[in-house]
């Protein structure tokens, strides 16, 4: 079985392996279609060890719940009696893994194989930017941030305006500067369902189930969210409220976000880049204010999140040098340096805006500020 992402990577999985792993990665790289066969010089495979490998040297636990091996060639990721070839996304053609029995099959696809797969779209002059977006009139507009910045409220609100909904967090910009999605479930946060009517008479019934219970998540973890001297109980009270956090949003598939919009075509089709907004959060009370931005600005800073928040895969690279690899592995930095050169690239010849925005807060008027400061606002 293999996936074909938009074009600018493809992920392969090896003949007579386990059917639940061929469903795994099939979810996680929706809307893609599988394709039953192989297919030659894909991006990333995945594939099984029948016997486990023979480590040169083991790196164990340091504050990160990570153990990691070293086999004089290739770096690995252990958990309990499995372990997992964990590849350079770069230097490896393809970025092949090859894990054994007792490893969790999840979290390799999940937490690795999917970032595997982001970077490798460099060899074909695409970038998986941390961005949102839609496309409004046949035109994408990109929404861009650091993590927690509004990305996907912004654009669930242009969607509630009428826009085409593309993809949510992560977003590939093709080399021929047109945009696709990544796959990547949305997260839609119980807070800013008023602002979106149209998505929240439409949401499907488990979602609103999730959500209905966030409120007694909430109260259940409430007590342990105060401050505390003992720092057992304040990594206690920082654990609580991430359970909270997590329990008060609900993810939706990008097909079941369209579907509430009534968005109907091929959710994989490429759509031209024409507009890049860069969101940076302001002091609660500020109004949104979208002001042009200097392209390779905005290239740098979106490259700059997408490398934090690949950190849990490139860390490996950092334990895998202590145990003899030495450069041999391409590190965080260097694919965010790629990735500024390329976007900024695409970016040039568009209009990019930076908008000020205070989170969490209306989304809508984050869309009219934006909407004003490219001429498109019917109130102007």
């Amino acid at each position: 079985m293999w996936i074909d992402v938009a074009g600018a990577t493809t992920v392969s999985v090896a003949d007579g392996l386990d059917p639940a792993l061929e469903r795994t990665v099939a979810a996680a790289f929706r809307p893609y279609l599988p394709q039953a066969g192989s297919i030659a010089g894909a991006g990333v495979t995945i594939e099984q060890l029948i016997a486990g490998p023979a480590f040169r040297d083991i790196e164990g636990r340091a504050g990160d719940d990570l153990v990691t091996a070293y086999d004089g060639s290739r770096a690995y990721i252990l958990r309990g009696r499995g372990s997992c070839v964990l590849p350079d996304p770069l230097r490896d053609v393809p970025a092949a893994f090859a894990f054994t029995s007792g490893f969790p099959v999840h979290e390799m696809v999940h937490s690795y194989v999917r970032t595997a797969a982001a970077v490798t779209a460099l060899h074909n002059e695409a970038v998986v930017v941390h961005a949102s977006a839609v496309s409004i009139e046949g035109r994408a507009v990109l929404v861009g941030g650091w993590s927690e910045s509004g990305k996907t409220e912004v654009a669930l609100a242009f969607a509630e305006a009428g826009a085409r909904f593309i993809s949510d967090k992560w977003t590939i910009v093709r080399a021929d500067g047109s945009v696709c999605p990544f796959p990547a479930s949305v997260g839609i946060r119980k807070w800013v369902l008023p602002y979106l009517p149209r998505l929240r008479a439409a949401l499907p019934a488990i979602a609103r189930a999730q959500l209905a219970g966030a409120r007694a998540v909430s109260m259940v973890s409430r007590p342990m969210q105060r401050p505390f001297r003992s720092a057992l109980l304040r990594e206690a009270g920082l654990y609580s409220r991430r359970v909270a956090a997590l329990a008060d949003r609900a993810a939706l598939s990008v097909e079941q976000v369209r579907a509430a919009y009534g968005i109907t075509g091929d959710p994989t089709e490429p759509v031209p880049l024409g507009l890049v907004v860069l969101l940076t959060t302001a002091e609660p009370g500020t109004r949104p204010e979208a002001v042009p931005a200097d392209p390779d600005t905005v290239a740098r800073r979106l490259a700059q999140a997408a490398m934090f928040e690949r950190r849990s895969y490139f860390s490996v690279t950092e334990r895998v040098r202590y145990g003899g690899a030495g450069e041999e592995r391409t590190d965080g930095p260097a694919v965010a340096v790629a990735e500024e050169r390329l976007l900024g690239a695409r970016f040039a010849p568009v209009r990019v805006l930076q908008v000020r925005t205070p989170f969490p807060g209306d989304p809508r008027l984050v869309v009219q500020s934006i909407l004003r400061a490219v001429g498109d606002d019917p109130e102007k």
